[in-house]
Parts: C-alpha cells; sequence; structure tokens
C-alpha cells in the first residue's frame, strides 16, 4: 500500500487464527494478541506450545518495534519474559495436576499467577475470571482430554 509492504504471517498460538503484520519499511509488528506486553496474559483458548513457536518466530524477524494486541509497543528484548511467563503457567497447572489436582480443584485453588501483570486497560477486576479459563484451558490441554484450539 503505497510506499509500504503488509505481510500477514500466520501465527497460532494465543488462539488458532492469529496473525502478525509486518511493515518492513518501517521495522514495525503488529504482532495481535501473542503478545501481551506487561499486562496479565490469557491463556483461555491457548496452545501454549505453538503460542512458544509464534514467539520464536517473531524473534526472529528483522524487525525490532512489535505492537502487541495488549500493552504498551514493546521490542524484542520482550519476548523471552512473555515465553517464560506462559512455561510458568504450564509449568503451575502441571504440578497441581501431578499432585492429584482435578480440574475443578485446581480452578478453585490455583490463584498464585494472578497478580503477576495488571490486567489491561478496561479489564479491572476481571482477573480471577481469567485466572479460572487459564487454568481450565491449561488442565484440559495438558491432560489430553481435548486439544487446545490454536
Amino acid at each position: 500500500m503505497g510506499n509500504h509492504t503488509f505481510e500477514m504471517i500466520h501465527m497460532p498460538g494465543h488462539t488458532a487464527y492469529q496473525a502478525a503484520i509486518c511493515i518492513k519499511e518501517e521495522g514495525v509488528v503488529f504482532t495481535s494478541d501473542n503478545i501481551f506486553h506487561k499486562v496479565h496474559t490469557w491463556l483461555q483458548e491457548a496452545n501454549p506450545d505453538l503460542w512458544l513457536v509464534a514467539l520464536e518466530s517473531l524473534r526472529k524477524l528483522d524487525e525490532e518495534i512489535f505492537v502487541p494486541g495488549h500493552g504498551a509497543v514493546c521490542g524484542k528484548d520482550y519476548l523471552p519474559e512473555q515465553a517464560a511467563f506462559i512455561q510458568e503457567w504450564k509449568a503451575y497447572v502441571k504440578d497441581a495436576i501431578d499432585r492429584g489436582m482435578t480440574k475443578d480443584e485446581a480452578i478453585a485453588r490455583l490463584t498464585a499467577l494472578t497478580d503477576r501483570y495488571p490486567m489491561d486497560v478496561g479489564q479491572d477486576g476481571m482477573a480471577p475470571s481469567v485466572m479460572k479459563r487459564n487454568v481450565a484451558n491449561l488442565y484440559d490441554y495438558l491432560t489430553g482430554v481435548r486439544p487446545a484450539v490454536a
């Protein structure tokens, strides 16, 4: 468009239909919801393993400026933190499974990651609900009850 090239790249992870839009001439990538910069990450529909692949794909791009789906503009230096938080979520729910918690018990008891990051603008008060949905999805994903959507 004009003097700009827009490249759309399918990057499932947060959901099955996530895409990144690269504007080569500006060195910018619109990441959709694969980056939650310093705000609470929603994993309610996520395939966490595909999400980690998507983050690695973003890291390999030439562009250095990322416009996330949530939070402020950031750079590549944030990608390891986002990936680590997704991995921490997986480990947190897996530990509950390994300790014999049922899905309902895990949903009720797992609250430690709620306050790590603030909720995004306009999402005040949603942390407990998001936490429960994150736990429910990851529990199903990790136990193979159903494949994650993404």
